[in-house]
């Protein structure tokens, strides 16, 4: 299938994953010349039947609006998207495998491991502060759904964090931050679920960090100092006794590596 956009030229190649929500294709990217730009992935909206595909739309669009406002190296961005037509989509880098498949090989070394980890905290901590001096350094987005299969591998060993469904503007001043609805905690993952989501429903920089803590676990770093004790800092039951920002996990990454000479 064969798709113009403004001066592109999207041909489609095979569809790469799907679900109750909508589908990924692999894509080729070309200009109106025909000359190729790449190969890139394509994420298309397509709710199952019976769900409330104007809750979804309006979620999708917000997807995109804050996965494209959020342009950091470990973060994958948004090329070009089209949000007005039945089955709105957008264009992405084309990742080669996620973090959950590549922890399940079991091929990755501590080092690699630090590293991974260090790029998913950078990731996270752009996104809490994304908009900088303009929020006084207050949190911006919430991911709301950080798990191994939503950090993504591009190859080159870079890792990017993905899936921007369940992002939440946390500025609850602004009229577009939406309250978590039925929908949102249905399409959670209750493994990287803090206890307070679980129980009302509430999120903050401290259930995102809880979520990185549950991620740092699965990576089973071997005999490494400090790890263990960095996790359950992440995951500790009550919020306040949590880190309180990421900022501070980097810090402390850096100070295990240090520790470890990894």
């Amino acid at each position: 299938m064969e798709e113009r956009h403004h001066s592109y030229v999207i041909k489609t190649v095979n569809e790469i994953g799907r679900g109750g929500f909508g589908f990924v294709e692999k894509v080729e990217l070309y200009t109106a010349s025909g000359n190729k730009c790449g190969d890139y992935a394509k994420k298309v909206l397509c709710p199952a039947e019976g769900l409330n595909k104007e809750e979804f739309r309006r979620r999708f669009q917000r997807e995109v609006v804050y996965q494209a406002r959020c342009v950091h190296p470990n973060i994958v961005p948004v090329y070009l998207h089209n949000l007005h037509q039945d089955s709105p989509w957008f264009v992405m880098d084309l990742a080669i495998s996620d973090l959950s498949s590549d922890l399940a090989s079991g091929t990755l070394d501590n080092p690699q491991k630090m590293r991974i980890a260090e790029m998913i905290m950078s990731g996270v901590y752009y996104m809490h502060a994304a908009l900088g001096e303009e929020s006084n350094r207050k949190p911006s987005y919430l991911h709301r759904d950080l798990k191994p299969s939503n950090i993504l591998n591009f190859g080159n060993g870079v890792y990017k964090i993905s899936d921007f469904g369940l992002v939440k503007n946390a500025d609850k001043d602004n009229p577009a931050s939406e309250i978590l609805t039925k929908v949102a905690m249905a399409m959670g993952t209750d493994k990287y679920m803090a206890p307070e989501i679980k129980a009302a429903g509430i999120y903050s920089v401290q259930t995102d960090i809880f979520a990185l803590g549950v991620i740092v676990d699965e990576m089973n770093f071997d005999n490494i100092d400090g790890i263990r004790e960095l996790v359950d800092k992440c995951t500790a039951w009550r919020p306040a006794n949590r880190f309180n920002s990421v900022e501070e996990i980097i810090q402390e990454l850096a100070s295990i590596k240090k520790r470890n000479k990894i």
